[in-house]
């Protein structure tokens, strides 16, 4: 038995540790294979798609909490291309509620199955630096909307507008075709204040649902895409659906100062303190656990890897210790299995030469399963143990969303489309690390899944909320089949 326990251990040690979603060296993929059957949504005219997806980057719906009638007036516009783009969808839906500039459209079913609720985002955010300097790195402006031979250009081509125009192109294509009864009642949300909490658009239409009794088969917002090359050993594409996400807190720790000239400074100032708490949490990370969905996930995607490694993520209530050691070496797969922590905001001092009256510091973390907001308050509060130091939480508390069940009709329903759409995609589910408006439907739906059908390389990763962010055409024409099929498999 101690053989066995060593060899795996040994195993891991040279094989498991690279399990840290580390990208391969970039591989052809064609996500359309030359034998794929004609799309479903022959109806759409492709160019006129792209073009249409092209115009909506051109609107320029940067998140902002102002009420700055130039700030919103772009979302009024994007509002108004919707209704002259989706003439039949706009005719055919009906707008349920309409939240600031979030809409609710219905499409009515004659069936008596539950409604399902299609969620996306016109908002995105900003470039973060002067796209008008000689020096900027983006290829071209930002709110080009350019399209070269292969690719469609600008902020938003990945998040979000692909969804919200891919799911339109469906519903317009699915009516072109006659298609007037799903087979259950349809809402989509489209909404504008994702990229900032969305208190004023999701939380009001989730809100109005919840008033009026609208139980949810099933909601399905943004999350994971299909990737190339995320596990070492898996040699095809990965598509992952978050069936959780975890939960969201901000912090603010605060220290006040001695103020007066530094030819005089006491052993310790408000900086020095402040930074003194930031080094105890830093080196004092919050425990480890694999989540149900992160089992699942290595359950699953153990029958693509060979022997030791299948047995050693098939049964990972067992190997757990080895799989989390592993998990660790890397940012990106131990916020995995961990609640983490990330200091953005520093700010004190005033001058060179004089005391720093207070110093104050912004601190993020997003929860993991296994924790909840009060257990990463007391674990804040015990490692910094200086009550100099004042915490606060300066945003809305978030805790870790539900688990929605692999089981379920809709989940299956989702996995089916997605392999008819990624035909070479393995199917797995997962956990959202980030936040996304389906935190606020916890009360109307059991069956949240987070998916985003888009392929995705190593080089585009970095493009979301970045630089030089981009969709290819033949990527774009797979979103639309995906929910073109997603709508009629419901």
């Amino acid at each position: 038995m101690k053989k066995i326990l060593l060899a795996t251990f040994l195993f891991f040690v040279f094989g498991i540790f690279a399990l840290n979603y580390s990208i391969y060296p970039n591989k052809e993929y064609s996500i359309a294979p030359a034998n794929t059957p004609p799309s479903k949504s022959a109806l759409i005219n492709p160019s006129e798609a792209i073009s249409r997806l092209s115009k909506a980057i051109q609107i320029k719906t940067i998140s902002t909490a102002s009420d700055d009638l130039i700030d919103q007036k772009v979302f009024i516009q994007f509002n108004q291309f919707l209704l002259e783009n989706f003439p039949l969808t706009m005719r055919t839906l009906s707008l349920k509620y309409q939240a600031g500039h979030s809409l609710l459209l219905r499409w009515n079913s004659n069936n008596n199955l539950k409604p399902v609720l299609f969620l996306s985002h016109s908002d995105v955010v900003d470039t973060q630096e002067n796209v008008s300097s000689s020096d900027s790195k983006w290829m071209y402006p930002p709110f080009s909307g350019r399209i070269d031979e292969q690719y469609i250009w600008g902020r938003g081509a990945l998040d979000d507008k692909p969804m919200t125009l891919g799911i339109l192109e469906a519903v317009e294509s699915l009516i072109k075709q006659g298609y007037t009864n799903p087979n259950r009642d349809i809402y989509i949300a489209i909404t504008h204040d994702e990229e900032i909490g969305g208190l004023q658009g999701a939380k009001k239409i989730a809100e109005y649902l919840n008033v009026n009794g609208v139980s949810l088969g099933a909601i399905f917002d943004e999350g994971q895409a299909v990737t190339d090359g995320v596990i070492p050993g898996i040699e095809s594409p990965v598509a992952l659906i978050g069936i959780s996400q975890k939960g969201y807190l901000t912090l603010k720790l605060e220290v006040e100062g001695e103020s007066g000239h530094s030819m005089m400074p006491p052993k310790e100032t408000a900086i020095s303190i402040l930074s003194a708490a930031l080094t105890r949490l830093t080196k004092a990370p919050m425990n480890t656990e694999l989540s149900s969905p992160v089992q699942q996930m290595f359950k699953r995607l153990s029958r693509e890897v060979s022997f030791p490694k299948n047995v050693v993520l098939y049964h990972s209530w067992l190997t757990e210790p080895l799989i989390k050691l592993g998990l660790e070496q890397k940012a990106s797969t131990d916020a995995l299995i961990r609640s983490s922590m990330s200091v953005n905001i520093v700010q004190g001092g005033i001058a060179e030469n004089v005391l720093p009256k207070s110093a104050h510091a912004i601190v993020n973390y997003r929860i993991a399963l296994h924790d909840t907001s009060d257990k990463v308050i007391e674990h804040v509060l015990e490692n910094i143990d200086d009550v100099r130091v004042k915490v606060t939480v300066v945003s809305a508390i978030e805790e870790p969303a539900p688990v929605t069940s692999t089981d379920s009709k809709v989940y299956l329903t989702l996995q089916k489309t997605i392999e008819q759409t990624f035909p070479r995609a393995v199917v797995a589910p997962s956990i959202t690390l980030s936040t996304t408006d389906s935190r606020h439907f916890y009360q109307v739906s059991e069956n949240i899944l987070r998916f985003s059908p888009l392929f995705l390389r190593k080089e585009d990763l970095s493009r979301i909320h970045g630089i030089n962010e981009r969709i290819s055409i033949e990527n774009y024409l797979k979103v639309i089949e995906f929910y073109h099929s997603l709508l009629q498999n419901l």
